[in-house]
């Protein structure tokens, strides 16, 4: 959690890379995040004083792991079949 404050609109950039599964709040309204400086985390932020969130998106790992966990099942149901 970020308190911004700025004169004019502009970009919040992070040292952070950019990759799909940030998510971003400023003053609680969902704002996309964009590539800033090629591979840098942005985030626009409007003129004034604002409270920015950032944070990591854990479903597609939880997703992934759902997956992973299935095809391990049915690869030990079809190799006991045998």
């Amino acid at each position: 959690v970020l308190q911004v404050s700025s004169t004019a609109p502009g970009v919040l950039v992070l040292q952070r890379a950019f990759l799909p599964i940030y998510r971003a709040r400023v003053d609680g309204q969902p704002r996309p995040i964009v590539a800033a400086n090629i591979h840098r985390l942005g985030i626009e932020t409007p003129a004034g004083e604002h409270q920015v969130e950032v944070w990591v998106d854990r479903r597609p790992w939880w997703i992934s792991l759902v997956v992973s966990l299935l095809a391990l099942v049915s690869l030990i149901v079809l190799a006991r079949r045998r």
